[in-house]
């Protein structure tokens, strides 16, 4: 579902009206648990303890006929989340894709972990293990994950363990594949800034993520022949940070979602901070790979900063040294919150430069939410701009933000384009549905289509705009015509 308008190099601000939140379709599942949670609350304030009472006794009677079933619940648990427990979409692209994470340091001195996914050498990666999906601590962010649930401590720790079992679609740290290659699908380098090297995708995570919750997206990126670097956020947001440290940094600070002035300004400034956390990967980025510092003065500088380890020696001396960037041709990614931060940062790259080399050409916000976004933002973007919705985040007050930006760029001739994917939910477009589709269902986290159909269905829309709208990447990655397939380039204005 996209909104379309005849689209022109002049622009236009004839944009399709949403579709009103109250008529989606939701599932019964869905409805009952919002009227448990929100709707009999809501009616229980306004009726007296004569109405209420037996209502409650009734409740109690209940609860004490389900005690058996609950320690039925209790051995079993272990079981069934084994049961249940899925794994991420293997990337499609001709790549075979490696990862690893490592840990940069930013402006203020905190050291950052990011997770890299780069196409990798065939050869080298046969034989050799998935990466695991967890970042290490492992346990530490099972527990964490099951945490943001809302899973009980007692329970969390009959499940946890089943999580350790989930591997990423990548090889661990396998060499990186130089560019470019014949062995698997050459990509074509016409008109590249610089032929000789990858170009560049940052990953910002959403509300309660890591730098691996969107694995699926940032190997199938990969996988056609970008280097995708996810970074795991400082600003509080995160479902846990850690380092190689291994200390066991910020949880997830609890900031209200309400439309207040202290919510926004607490929101801006994790925005802010985000901003300036992905600059200061753009810095590291530069330093440490190939076409930076020569490898022995990248050793010293590192070392000096306390933030290398024996652990992170192969990721920065075996990846990182031979992995040749052009940061000139970047696309900014992120979803939910992370998609805020990337329309905040690709708004702010017009008035504040980037660290030198770096030049972002697209953003990418899969599902963002908004509240947060400086005021500035509808005026100052003007990268073409996707805005992948699901019906999760089509309610009234996201909706009518979202339409202030599309009607701004339509109204000053940038390309945006607007599609909801049908039947989604908002965490359809992470790893999570696909690695606990039961648990996602009963907290009404996704929908009940196959996570790998749903996640397909995004990333191919991914790729489409970046073929249709993008052309300093179109030609540099393997997509597969996915965008000119679907009715030729953006020239202007909103869609």
């Amino acid at each position: 579902r996209s909104r379309s308008n005849s689209s022109s190099s002049r622009g236009t601000t004839d944009v399709a009206k949403r579709k009103p939140f109250e008529q989606y379709k939701w599932y019964y599942w869905e409805r009952t648990l919002f009227f448990s949670a929100v709707t009999f609350p809501k009616w229980a304030q306004d009726k007296s303890r004569y109405v209420l009472a037996p209502i409650g006794v009734a409740a109690v009677l209940f609860l004490l006929l389900c005690i058996p079933l609950v320690f039925v619940f209790v051995v079993a648990l272990p079981l069934l989340a084994w049961l249940q427990l899925g794994q991420p979409p293997k990337p499609r692209g001709p790549h075979t894709v490696g990862t690893g994470n490592v840990t940069v340091p930013t402006v203020n001195g905190e050291p950052l972990r990011i997770q890299v996914y780069y196409p990798a050498d065939p050869e080298a990666s046969a034989g050799m293990p998935d990466a695991p999906w967890l970042p290490s601590p492992r346990r530490a962010y099972a527990d964490a994950y099951a945490a943001f649930g809302g899973l009980h401590p007692f329970i969390r720790r009959l499940v946890v363990w089943v999580f350790l079992g989930v591997h990423q679609g990548a090889k661990d740290m396998p060499p990186p594949l130089p560019w470019p290659s014949s062995k698997e699908g050459e990509p074509a380098v016409a008109g590249a800034a610089d032929a000789g090297a990858w170009p560049v995708v940052l990953f910002t995570h959403g509300l309660g993520g890591s730098a691996t919750t969107y694995s699926s997206t940032c190997a199938e990126l990969a996988s056609r022949g970008a280097v995708v670097v996810a970074v795991e956020h400082k600003d509080g947001s995160a479902v846990l940070s850690t380092t190689e440290h291994c200390q066991l940094g910020s949880a997830l600070e609890k900031v209200p979602y309400d439309r207040s002035k202290s919510t926004f300004d607490d929101r801006n400034a994790q925005l802010q901070q985000r901003c300036e956390e992905l600059r200061s990967v753009m810095r590291a980025l530069t330093r440490f790979t190939a076409g930076g510092a020569k490898r022995g003065q990248m050793r010293g500088a590192y070392a000096s900063e306390d933030v290398l380890k024996e652990a992170q020696r192969p990721m920065y001396d075996g990846v990182l040294a031979n992995l040749h960037l052009d940061p000139a041709n970047t696309l900014l990614v992120g979803h939910s919150f992370g998609g805020a931060a990337a329309l905040e940062l690709g708004a702010a790259s017009a008035r504040t430069p980037l660290p030198p080399g770096w030049a972002l050409v697209g953003v990418e916000a899969l599902d963002p939410w908004v509240m947060g976004n400086s005021k500035t933002v509808r005026s100052e973007l003007s990268l073409p701009t996707l805005l992948l919705m699901t019906q999760s985040m089509m309610y009234d007050e996201n909706g009518v933000d979202l339409d202030a930006l599309v009607a701004s760029m339509g109204a000053r001739g940038k390309a945006c384009v607007f599609i909801e994917v049908d039947d989604t939910r908002h965490q359809d477009q992470s790893d999570v549905p696909a690695v606990a589709h039961a648990a996602c269902r009963l907290l009404c986290m996704g929908s009940a289509r196959r996570p790998a159909v749903t996640m397909r269905e995004h990333l191919d829309v991914c790729l489409g705009f970046v073929d249709m709208a993008v052309p300093e990447l179109a030609g540099r990655l393997a997509l597969g015509g996915l965008g000119r397939a679907r009715g030729g380039g953006v020239k202007g204005g909103a869609e």
